[in-house]
């Protein structure tokens, strides 16, 4: 078990909005014999993929058992995404298939293909029963998908060369990954046709992969010191890393339920789990580096006095929850 003892980057979106932040110190804690975890739901199952071998299995990780998920005839099944009652979406492939998204309820298999596509992939599935992910048509372009009643709907950033939707909530909230104009990878999050970009500042690359009902988003962005996770909340991204594992080997965050509880992936699976906080008054800049105390993440609360005053900072006081 390990507990986070230092937070990382905080990136503030706004310098004249007012806004409150609630960070908290999580304790990681490995998750053996599971793979790469891909999703988690409000019970606490988690859902990913085995590495390594000559072909993948999906599979269903729920109160200490894992198990097995093949899709029937297929080389390759990989498990992507699952919703509070318990439905899994994922791909898979075979040599006469292609790939194919799926939905999997009670050891049924429910094949999902985008029309005129060669290879589609189911990647999150929210309370709803709707689904988002991805597919590639004839000519080799890849763009997002929407899916809900039988009918596809494309999910594209503008001006992007190709988009990946890894997640979607229950209002419909949807983040993803998008290729952008100089061939690097940017985060967004799609809200009522509406995209925003998420970048987490001096990266070359941010990727969005999970959120929650509350619009939490995790992911990981690249940097020159190696890979990092993030959280995102309304417009600001704090890093949470594995604090055992340095950044050179990389934590990634993969998925975020409603208790903010995380799945993600460093040399193992983890699961990182909110504790203890710590409240720290901040006057907003526009980059900040900072070390907490006691083995606690910081509440952040960002205000101005005045539109004259010039931005502060104050000292961290602890709180209670």
């Amino acid at each position: 078990m390990k507990i986070l003892v230092q937070l990382g980057l905080l990136v503030l979106s706004s310098l004249t909005s007012f806004k409150v932040i609630w960070a908290q110190s999580y304790t990681f804690t490995a998750v053996p014999g599971i793979g790469r975890p891909s999703g988690l739901n409000n019970a606490g199952q988690i859902v990913g993929y085995s590495v390594g071998g000559e072909q993948t299995h999906g599979f269903l990780y729920s109160d200490g058992v894992v198990v097995s998920i093949t899709a029937p005839g297929s080389r390759n099944t990989f498990a992507y995404g699952i919703d509070n009652a318990g439905q899994i979406v994922g791909a898979a492939n075979g040599q006469a298939t292609g790939t194919y998204g799926f939905v999997y309820v009670s050891n049924n298999f429910t094949p999902i293909s985008v029309p005129g596509s060669r290879n589609t992939v189911a990647r999150s599935i929210n309370d709803n029963g709707q689904i988002v992910g991805t597919a590639i048509d004839g000519e080799g372009r890849q763009a997002g998908f929407f899916y809900t009643a039988d009918t596809f709907e494309t999910l594209s950033v503008p001006g992007s060369s190709s988009t990946s939707p890894y997640g979607i909530n229950n209002i419909n909230q949807i983040v993803g990954t998008f290729t952008n104009g100089d061939g690097h990878q940017s985060g967004f999050f799609y809200d009522t046709r509406n995209f925003t970009s998420i970048n987490a500042p001096n990266a070359t690359d941010t990727f969005a992969y999970g959120l929650n009902n509350l619009g939490q988003v995790v992911g990981s962005f690249i940097d020159d010191d190696g890979t990092h996770g993030f959280v995102y909340t309304d417009g600001i991204i704090v890093t949470v890393d594995d604090p055992d594992v340095p950044s050179s080997i990389g934590t990634s965050l993969f998925d975020i339920n409603d208790s903010g509880e995380i799945v993600g992936y460093s040399t193992n699976a983890f699961l990182a789990i909110p504790t203890e906080t710590s409240s720290l008054v901040i006057y907003p800049q526009t980059r900040l580096y900072l070390p907490t105390r006691h083995g606690g993440t910081a509440i952040f609360r960002l205000a101005r006095v005045s539109a004259q005053s010039s931005w502060r900072f104050h000292d961290l006081e602890r709180q209670g929850q």
